[in-house]
């Protein structure tokens, strides 16, 4: 009693937020204190959803870095395109429980339950022991290079020609 435990759901190593089991709400803040705070450990990117609920760790280096254009991403995604970051599911570390939406026969996106904010994607089936993270949920993003854009037969058809719009800094 009173040590901190961490669970594995679907591969992915999560600490419960405040009002959970495993947790104390002092033992979470600790532990997201330590998460964020750490100095000198370069090779970890830090995100969370819009809320804050739903805060995560992962490894800087990934498998790859894309851009989807697929409709399923974009619909869930609410976005013309989605960035997707692949690395294997052990090397994300999560504090609070997604939920989980069963979007096609092995297809799981994880999303905050508060806030709605798409986070995570994993496919046992194809991708065993891999998860995709929306990268745009980083605290710092551009730390990762974009490789590739991915299912572009589906991209709008205006997206072909963004680089040409206007530019604006701010809104006008």
């Amino acid at each position: 009693m009173g040590r901190r435990r961490e669970k594995q759901v679907s591969g992915i190593w999560q600490r419960p937020m405040p009002g959970q089991k495993l947790l104390s709400s002092v033992g979470t803040y600790l532990w997201l204190r330590k998460l964020r705070g750490q100095k000198g450990r370069t090779s970890m990117l830090h995100g969370q959803c819009h809320c804050g609920q739903i805060h995560y760790e992962m490894a800087e280096e990934v498998i790859r870095h894309t851009l989807c254009h697929c409709t399923d991403c974009r619909r869930h995604g609410g976005a013309p395109v989605v960035a997707w970051a692949m690395l294997p599911a052990e090397k994300v570390k999560i504090a609070g429980t997604p939920r989980i939406y069963h979007s096609s026969a092995h297809g799981r996106r994880l999303f905050c339950g508060d806030c709605g904010t798409n986070l995570f994607y994993m496919n046992e089936e194809i991708l065993p022991g891999i998860i995709d993270v929306l990268s745009a949920t980083l605290d710092d993003p551009g730390r990762i290079p974009v490789s590739a854009q991915y299912q572009v037969a589906e991209r709008i058809s205006w997206m072909g020609q963004i680089g040409e719009l206007p530019c604006h800094d701010r809104w006008p």
